[in-house]
């Protein structure tokens, strides 16, 4: 649901709907992650969540003033991604090797 080009609010209004979208899309991903990194490394998983809901919420500022000013946003988004990852792959080695989900 976007307005149309014409219209007064277009710009705001679709840049708020297209972040607003962006993080629907990316908020699964990062919730399944964070929950089975969670079994192993709750401490971590719980700071790296807070740190990537604060570069959403910078994201998601920038993008609605200005779609070029998601960028910081972005590039914490990404950091805390790329470390979830990381994590998850050592959760799974730990409970392929030891079984040891609490």
């Amino acid at each position: 649901m976007y307005l149309p080009e014409g219209h007064e609010n277009a710009v705001k209004f679709n840049s708020t709907q297209r972040a607003h979208q962006n993080y629907l899309e990316n908020m699964t991903s990062v919730q399944i992650i964070l929950i089975l990194n969670g079994f192993i490394f709750p401490g971590p998983s719980a700071i790296i969540g807070i740190i990537w809901i604060f570069g959403r919420i910078v994201f998601l500022v920038g993008y609605i003033q200005k779609p070029a000013m998601r960028f910081p946003g972005f590039m914490i988004h990404m950091i805390t991604m790329k470390s979830l990852e990381v994590m998850l792959f050592f959760t799974a080695s730990r409970i392929l090797k030891y079984g040891d989900v609490p």
